[in-house]
């Protein structure tokens, strides 16, 4: 069958449903009706021999078939979003748009994708709010906000930029002087520092399913470069993203703990108003993943450096 409209946006659907691991959710990213997803993906499977996902209540999981697709609709999906990208830039950008970054995003890495994007469109001015946790994009005013909390506002969409880990860190003189937690539990006989806006509770992944703990933290600050400045002091334990504490780990400053006991992921998103968006801001977003895709910046050995954050 030719390659049409509606089976682009059907290929749109299962590559959404894929990386965001539900119809929800990628619903959400693509700013439709989860029915629709659903319809486009049942669509595309009608043509193929073979199912895409294996369904459950609460999730779908790749099937065989579908993990052999995935890639080829991906390269198709990125091919029409960059043609459609190109009509976008045949006359220059030329906006004003007002966005939000989180702190340690900003420092890691987003910060300098950014002014990237301001030299190679001249025409664009941005203004940018850099503050952690969240803010709604609609009633703040902005036209795009960078950030790793689930969405709750209405009349806003998201879209998934990047997956990124998150570590539990200390420094070895810390570890040496406290000793190693050999399981979570343990973390209440230590001192922790915590990010205050994601809460005391600490959620774990084991080989026998998930485990939280509440820690009582001895240092808690709603600005994670406070927090994490106080770990490399070596006063303490804290949970920070990957993209903060790369070179730290990689020389050494800083060591990883209890690494049996994964963190769950989380996903940076970028958020904005359903209202229609501007060709300047979807280029922006559109920038900011192809910078960051398939190897994030701070796991570049040869452009990481540690944000001031967590």
């Amino acid at each position: 069958n030719g390659l049409n409209m509606d089976m682009i946006e059907s290929l749109r659907a299962f590559v959404a449903t894929a990386d965001c691991g539900n119809f929800s959710s990628a619903a959400r990213s693509l700013g439709l009706a989860p029915s629709v997803v659903t319809k486009r993906v049942n669509q595309l499977e009608e043509t193929l021999p073979g199912r895409l996902f294996e369904r459950s209540t609460r999730s779908v999981k790749l099937t065989e078939t579908g993990f052999r697709h995935l890639k080829r609709a991906r390269e198709i999906v990125s091919g029409v979003n960059e043609l459609v990208g190109s009509f976008d830039q045949i006359s220059e950008l030329e906006d004003h748009i007002k966005i939000k970054v989180p702190t340690a995003m900003c420092l890691a890495f987003l910060g300098d994708i950014l002014h990237e994007f301001c030299i190679a469109h001249p025409k664009v001015r941005m203004d940018v709010t850099v503050a952690d946790g969240s803010l709604d994009p609609t009633a703040s005013g902005l036209d795009l906000a960078f950030g790793a909390f689930p969405l709750t506002f209405e009349a806003v969409r998201d879209r998934n930029i990047c997956k990124f880990d998150r570590y539990l860190c200390a420094t070895p003189e810390y570890l040496e002087a406290n000793g190693h937690p050999g399981h979570p539990r343990d973390l209440v006989h230590h001192s922790c520092l915590n990010f205050s806006l994601t809460g005391n509770t600490w959620f774990f992944e084991t080989g026998t399913g998930p485990i939280s703990i509440e820690v009582r933290p001895r240092f808690g600050a709603n600005d994670s470069a406070l927090v994490l400045n106080g770990v490399r002091r070596g006063y303490g334990i804290a949970l920070a993203s990957s993209y903060s504490v790369a070179a730290s780990l990689r020389s050494g400053a800083l060591v990883r703990v209890l690494e049996d006991f994964k963190v769950p992921s989380m996903w940076i998103r970028a958020t904005f108003p359903e209202r229609k968006t501007s060709p300047a801001v979807r280029r922006l977003v559109e920038f900011v993943q192809d910078a960051v895709n398939p190897v994030p910046p701070w796991e570049r050995p040869d452009q990481a450096s540690d944000a001031k954050a967590a």
